[in-house]
């Protein structure tokens, strides 16, 4: 998926490692395109 920058989003999954959790929301400031 391709987001534009600044853009607003909320999380569907939980990433408890993050400390990230569905439902939080968040703004795209850099993107990273990993392989795999």
């Amino acid at each position: 998926m391709n987001f534009p920058l600044y853009s607003d989003i909320i999380l569907l999954h939980d990433l408890p490692e993050e400390g990230l959790y569905a439902g939080d929301i968040g703004t795209i400031a850099e993107q990273h395109h990993v392989l795999g």
